[in-house]
Formats: structure tokens, C-alpha cells, sequence
């Protein structure tokens, strides 16, 4: 088991990183982020999909083609702002009143609306041919198909917030090493360079510290847990859960943060400013919020009746499985960012 786990993790890993590397070296159209598009879909409409499902086995009126369709909807309008560059060939404009968390709303509102159209045409003809009774089922499943969208792909849409996200003091940029920054051979020159540093750099720099920390935070919970877990955390939700692994996650989580944002960075040449205190304060918050992800996922699992989210992940189990702790993480580490803890 814990061998399939690590390959797996690894496999996981090495997609990652050479997204990463891709978008670091080969840019498409100079547009930050458009590399990491396949790993975001494959992660978060994976994890919508699953949670639909469990559902869909309870209450037979979720349907889960349909809540894919809303979580396709609603993504595409979070990566606005990705598009938007690559299809105009220059930055997402910082002025837009919209912004980048309101199109995350938009494509929420949207969805939802496309789906109550839906369900709406589902409840006429089910209520002229069964009643009124059974069309109400219908009303009940498109309020529960929501919750996979708000839930899942509104906090993973905020990622790309903070991929985007530029240096919050005027005409200080981070200082970036060379490799982090596309060069402007691959870019139209309509593109200025500054833009391209703030939004790969500095941006991907954090998404790859908040990531680092939620899952050393879960990597430390789990070998803590396994060898030193004696009181359980939460025995009715997730009876393997305990608060020594808990605490091995805490102090995992603030190593992890002042190693990657005190050392590594640094060493790296660059300087994201932030506090000395921040990377410790950020760690718990995002430890706690990884935490509460991963004890809803297995709240809902408990309700299903199913051990694993799915099981295209060996080892690991569904996309779920992988993502629980990064939705909440992706909220709390973009407030991070705007705080200018880390």
C-alpha cells in the first residue's frame, strides 16, 4: 500500500513539475500559467465528478453528468484571466473592475443558472407525467448539485489567483532567478517583461509554497500518526485520524515553510518580502484548513459508504483523495499572499 502510495505520489510529482518547468521555460503566447491548465482539470473536475457520484448513490437525483457540465462551465469562467492573456497577447489587465475572483463568481452564477434551466425543463415533464411530488425530487437534486461546484471548483479556481498574482509594492518586483522567467524570445513584444516576471515568478513561487506546505502537512500527519498516534482526532468521521498526527503535521508544515520561503528562496535569489513570523502563522492555518478539507471528504465518504473518492490514483485513491486538503488551502494561502505574511 505505502509503496503504491509513493509511486504514485511521484508519477503525480513528476507531471507537476514538468508543468511547472513548462511554464518557466517554453510559455505559451508568454501567458503564465497555461501550462498547468491539464493538471488543474484533471484535479479539480476529477474531484467534482467523484464527490457527484458518492452523492448520486445516496440521493438518486443528483446527477452527475450534470454537475460535470456546471463544473466545466464554472471553471472555464475562473481561468478567465489565463485566457484573456493568451488569447489577446498581453496581461490580464489589473484594472479590470471584474478583477480575478470575479469571474469565479460569475462562472458560480452561471452555472447554477444553466443548471436550474435544466432542472426546470426536468420538473415540467415530470410533474405533468408523475406529479407533483416526484418533480420535487428534481428541485432537491439541482440545490445538492451545487454543492460539488461552490464547494470544489470555486476554492481550486482561486489557485489561479494566486498563480497571477503580482508583487503588491509599486515598482518593487521580487527578484526572480533567470530560469523562473520566460524569455522574451518566446514572446510577442507586445508583452512587457515586467508582467511576465510578476505573474510567473513571483505568483508561481507561492502556489508552489502553499502546495509544499499542505502536503508535507499531510505527510507528517500520516507518519506521525502511523507511528505514534494513540488519541483519536475524530473517531466517528475518521477513526485513523489522531491528534498526534495532527501535531506532526503542525510542526512539519512550519519546517517545511521556513525552509522553502527562509532558505530556499532566498538561495534562489529571490525575495518575496512577507514577515518573519509568517511562514509559521501560515503553516497552522493551512494545516488546519488541510485538515478540516480532508475530515469533510471523509464525511462524506462515511455517508456513501465507500473508502476512497475513486480509484483511478493506486495507492492514493480517487482525485479527491489528493485534492481534499487543497481546497480549503487555496483560500486560506491567497489571504496569506494579499497579507504579505510569507
Amino acid at each position: 500500500m505505502l509503496a503504491s502510495r509513493l509511486l504514485s505520489a511521484s508519477i503525480i510529482l513528476g507531471c507537476v513539475f514538468s508543468c511547472i518547468a513548462l511554464d518557466c521555460y517554453l510559455p505559451i503566447r508568454g501567458q503564465a500559467g497555461v501550462w498547468m491548465i491539464p493538471i488543474f482539470a484533471v484535479l479539480t473536475l476529477g474531484t467534482a465528478w467523484e464527490m457527484s457520484q458518492m452523492m448520486a448513490a445516496k440521493w438518486q437525483h443528483v446527477l452527475p453528468s450534470r454537475v460535470l457540465f456546471g463544473a466545466v462551465v464554472a471553471s472555464l469562467a475562473g481561468i478567465f484571466p489565463i485566457l484573456y492573456g493568451l488569447m489577446m497577447n498581453r496581461p490580464y489587465p489589473t484594472d479590470c473592475p471584474v478583477g480575478k475572483i470575479g469571474w469565479i463568481v460569475i462562472g458560480q452564477f452561471v452555472a447554477s443558472m444553466l443548471l436550474a434551466i435544466d432542472a426546470m425543463v426536468r420538473y415540467t415533464k415530470i410533474d405533468r407525467e408523475s406529479g407533483h411530488e416526484a418533480a420535487a425530487d428534481v428541485a432537491h437534486g439541482w440545490l445538492m448539485s451545487l454543492a460539488p461546484i461552490a464547494y470544489v471548483i470555486a476554492p481550486m479556481s482561486v489557485w489561479w489567483s494566486v498563480l497571477l498574482h503580482r508583487t503588491p509594492r509599486a515598482g518593487s518586483g521580487p527578484l526572480i532567478p533567470a530560469q523562473w522567467v520566460p524569455s522574451l524570445s518566446s514572446m510577442d513584444a507586445v508583452v512587457p517583461a515586467e508582467n511576465t516576471v510578476a505573474t510567473s515568478g513571483y505568483g508561481m513561487a507561492h502556489l508552489i509554497g502553499i502546495v509544499l506546505i499542505v502536503k508535507m502537512a499531510d505527510a507528517g500527519a500520516y507518519f506521525v500518526g502511523k507511528r505514534m498516534g494513540r488519541n483519536k482526532l475524530a473517531q466517528v468521521i475518521s477513526p485513523g485520524k489522531t491528534v498526534e498526527g495532527l501535531i506532526g503535521g503542525f510542526v512539519v508544515a512550519g519546517f517545511s515553510a521556513y525552509i522553502y520561503y527562509q532558505g530556499i528562496l532566498p538561495g534562489l535569489g529571490m525575495s518575496l518580502g512577507g514577515t518573519l513570523w509568517g511562514p509559521a502563522v501560515m503553516a497552522g492555518l493551512l494545516t488546519t484548513g488541510g485538515v478540516v478539507g480532508d475530515l469533510t471528504e471523509s464525511m462524506v465518504k462515511r455517508a456513501a459508504g465507500v473508502k476512497d473518492s475513486g480509484a483511478s490514483i493506486p495507492g492514493l485513491g480517487g482525485a479527491w483523495d489528493v485534492t481534499d486538503s487543497l481546497i480549503p488551502a487555496a483560500i486560506l494561502g491567497y489571504l496569506g499572499v494579499l497579507a504579505n505574511l510569507y
